[in-house]
């Protein structure tokens, strides 16, 4: 019987075979362990601790801009959060399962594995963007009246348009997050933050252009909150074809490529990504339930509105937590990869002792 042959890995090996034949060696990290747990620990966080303070400078700003619109506007954005919020925590699940089976790949040095992860991981999470796409926009309409009272016309009418033009850009958001992860499994943090720095960049222009109508020879469309959605969605398509360009030229060789994932790497990238998927629903339902208390409250439109901003400043205190964990998970899964347990295990206590210590200092400031 002839064993078929399977074309996503012939194709990595045939981009390494490549690299070598223009006098380029695919590059290992050989520095994973030579190099002392406190200072990779530190050269992979601190590019994704700026990245997520640009983020929430940007979710700031973002307010910022919808704070112009009428009040109804802003209570309807604040009614989204808890939606946006699990649908990005959905599609960064699929980069965790893709993050954590690149890096092991790339700590055990075999480079067809971890070229053929990172491949399968975008066709993974771009066939589960769509599938969250569409579940969204057929669902917005029933989470809008969720939130809001039945003569609560007008915030229904946003929440239900601004999500809509958000979902928009899931299957985008899912492939930024899972090539992210990936650069990242390869000791590439500083990559991500440039990439994703630039779409937060493009996604102020764009809110301004979206937003408000024309004024002072400055166009606009002036559509108001919907606009803001489609800024999202458009910064996060632009984004991901930056990354898909800029991911081909690197170790990871991955391509844009149509085709279905294989179902051994479904079932591998989920048994992953279903834990933490499951873990982001539980925080959503609570933070969903918060909301519909405030939405039956007076002035419910101010209250709402106050609560997306409380919870924009908030993320300030999480940005240095959420970037030592991304460097951590890709550590960690490198050097179990390179068969030392205990050296990823090092890496753990090291972080739990500094996290600890950072958390005493605060409390007593």
């Amino acid at each position: 019987m002839t064993t078929p042959i399977n074309t996503t890995e012939a194709s990595s090996q045939a981009s390494e075979t490549e690299l070598v034949a223009n006098g380029r060696q695919p590059h290992v990290n050989n520095e994973i362990l030579s190099v002392s747990v406190g200072r990779s620990l530190w050269t992979m966080a601190w590019p994704v601790v700026a990245l997520n303070l640009l983020q929430v400078a940007n979710s700031l700003i973002d307010r910022f801009f919808i704070g112009n619109l009428p009040d109804t506007s802003m209570s309807a954005h604040g009614a989204s959060m808890s939606f946006m919020f699990l649908l990005f925590s959905l599609a960064y699940s699929i980069a965790v399962g893709a993050g954590a089976i690149v890096a092991r790949a790339y700590g055990a040095k075999e480079i067809s594995e971890y070229r053929l992860a990172a491949q399968q991981s975008l066709q993974v999470a771009m066939y589960v963007g769509i599938g969250l796409s569409v579940l969204a926009v057929v669902l917005t309409p029933f989470a809008a009246r969720l939130i809001f009272q039945p003569n609560y016309t007008e915030e229904i009418r946003q929440l239900t348009l601004f999500l809509g033009a958000y979902s928009l850009g899931v299957p985008a958001i899912c492939i930024v997050q899972v090539l992210a992860a990936s650069l990242r499994s390869t000791g590439d943090t500083k990559s991500p933050m440039y990439l994703s720095g630039f779409q937060i960049l493009l996604h102020m222009m764009l809110n301004f252009l979206f937003i408000f109508p024309p004024r002072n020879n400055i166009p606009g469309l002036g559509l108001g909150l919907t606009g803001a959605g489609f800024a999202l969605s458009g910064s996060a398509w632009c984004s991901a074809i930056l990354y898909t360009i800029y991911v081909r030229r690197t170790t990871l060789g991955v391509k844009f490529s149509l085709r279905f994932p294989r179902k051994d790497w479904i079932v591998r990238i989920l048994k992953i990504a279903i834990p933490s998927g499951v873990q982001a629903a539980l925080r959503t339902f609570s933070l969903t339930a918060f909301t519909v208390v405030l939405g039956i409250v007076p002035n419910h439109e101010a209250a709402i509105a106050a609560m997306g901003i409380g919870f924009a400043i908030e993320s300030l205190m999480f940005a240095q937590a959420f970037g030592v964990s991304a460097a951590v998970g890709a550590l960690v899964g490198q050097n179990l990869g390179a068969k030392e347990p205990l050296r990823a295990e090092k890496i753990g206590w090291l972080v739990v002792c500094s996290s600890y210590c950072s958390r005493s200092s605060r409390s007593q400031a």
